[in-house]
């Protein structure tokens, strides 16, 4: 059977996104540096 390339519904990945707190997710990115743009 092929599968279908439609989603019924919301794909896994975006279900989980919506699990996680926005607010903790800034503060740990803001810790780490992952809001800096490096040049190379």
């Amino acid at each position: 059977m092929p599968k279908s390339s439609h989603f019924s519904g919301q794909p896994l990945y975006g279900q989980v996104i919506k699990l996680l707190d926005k607010s903790k997710i800034l503060q740990f990115s803001r810790e780490y540096g992952g809001e800096i743009y490096q040049t190379v």
